[in-house]
Order: C-alpha cells, then sequence, then structure tokens
C-alpha cells in the first residue's frame, strides 16, 4: 500500500500557489502576453521580465526601436 505523506508546510505552500495564480489572473498583463506583443513588431526571440529583448539578426533598426518602445511602455504592467 502506497500512502501520500504531505505536511502542513506542503498544505500552505498550494494554497500560497493558489493564491499567486489568482492574483495573476485578475491584474496585469503575463510577460507570455508582451512578448506576443513585441514579436507582432521585431524579429525576437524572447524576452525577460528585467527588461531585456533577444532580437533575430533580420531585425532592423526601425523594428528594434519599436521593439524597445513596447517594452518601456508595458513592462511595468507586467505581474511577476
Amino acid at each position: 500500500m502506497v500512502r501520500e505523506i504531505r505536511s502542513v508546510r506542503d498544505d500552505n505552500m498550494d494554497k500560497h500557489k493558489f493564491q499567486q495564480w489568482s492574483f495573476r489572473e485578475g491584474n496585469g498583463m503575463k510577460l507570455y502576453e508582451l512578448d506576443d506583443l513585441i514579436k507582432a513588431v521585431a524579429p525576437i526571440d524572447g524576452i525577460n521580465s528585467s527588461g531585456a529583448i533577444w532580437y533575430k539578426p533580420e531585425a532592423t533598426a526601425e523594428q528594434r526601436a519599436a521593439a524597445q518602445a513596447l517594452m518601456d511602455e508595458h513592462l511595468a504592467e507586467v505581474v511577476p
């Protein structure tokens, strides 16, 4: 017979994760949403929550400027 052993700490951590998820659902922009928004204006490999953008080699100066403008405008809205 196999029993799952859970401590009170495990239960509290699960509750905490649920609360964080609920907060994310209701407020702010998700990082992947900002990534999609930036990908619509420039060829990128990705972004991070510190504001870094990894451009693909074919990104033009105009595309890079547009991507950076979106990052600057929306980064404060991103929910960690």
